[in-house]
């Protein structure tokens, strides 16, 4: 096993996955990371589970992700809308939720993502809401970046973030949206080089621009809904730009376990 295959292991085994030889290959480790002891390479064994969930259950939540993402094209200042989460790499559980991550047009992101739940909520989708466990199925709009914000600011660059960029997997993109989000944080190849291969032909530069009104929309939007999550925020980072609804730090919990293991970054 060499130092790459050992960290690619490593690190999808704190979520109890077994890569497959097409994925071992997608997932090599770059340059940002390395086995501080090349002993531990030797003597790996990796515990992996087996996931409970089958083949049709997770048809059933892509074909709901790809539902909802098809609604919330219909919203304007919406350009791309991915899966993300444990879904997006197939290791979903039968009890978890769908998440999403969506980019909207320039100061757009709170008037985006109102417009977003009346819809999904007209159309019958189930929702995940803030302190509700029961998450079965239901659509969590969990990230949320407008084109202000594609470098992904107040998140740490580390192998953890640079894998939840990379497995993202685009439903909707318009005006080269996942290209130019991707190209902004190209820093990811320093941890997985090979998870995303773009043509020369997606390079292209888009832009958007706001009107005052919109602008001023979005600023009424967005104090209504930090009045309403008023209380109910913990670790959440929540600004007019950005919208990460994550109250668990499961990065923080990833890097320590790859520590563990011996991988550290460069």
């Amino acid at each position: 096993m060499t130092e790459q295959e050992y960290i690619a292991r490593a690190y999808h085994s704190i979520f109890r996955y077994s890569l497959s030889s097409p994925e071992l290959k997608k997932w090599r480790a770059g340059h940002k990371l390395f086995v501080r002891n090349k002993l531990l390479i030797q003597k790996a064994v990796f515990r992996v589970g087996t996931s409970s969930i089958e083949k049709e259950d997770l048809d059933f939540k892509r074909a709901v992700a790809k539902r909802a993402a098809g609604y919330l094209s219909k919203i304007p200042f919406i350009l791309f809308v991915g899966i993300s989460g444990s879904l997006a790499m197939n290791n979903a559980k039968p009890q978890s939720d769908i998440d999403l991550f969506i980019i909207t047009q320039k100061n757009t992101l709170w008037i985006s993502r109102f417009f977003s739940l009346v819809l999904l909520s007209l159309n019958h989708f189930s929702l995940r809401r803030a302190q509700n466990k029961n998450e079965r199925n239901k659509i969590c709009l969990n990230l949320w970046i407008d084109q202000n914000a594609l470098t992904m600011p107040d998140m740490p660059q580390n192998a953890y973030t640079a894998h939840e960029i990379a497995q993202v997997v685009p439903l909707y993109n318009k005006m080269d949206t996942y290209s130019q989000w991707i190209n902004k944080n190209d820093w990811i190849n320093g941890y997985w080089p090979d998870a995303i291969s773009l043509s020369p032909n997606t390079l292209r530069k888009s832009s958007s621009s706001t009107s005052r009104i919109l602008v001023f929309l979005n600023t009424v939007f967005y104090v209504l809904q930090r009045m309403y999550m008023h209380g109910k925020i913990t670790r959440e980072k929540v600004t007019i730009h950005y919208a990460y609804f994550h109250p668990f730090d499961w990065g923080e919990v990833v890097m320590k376990e790859l520590k563990k293991k011996g991988i550290v970054e460069a």
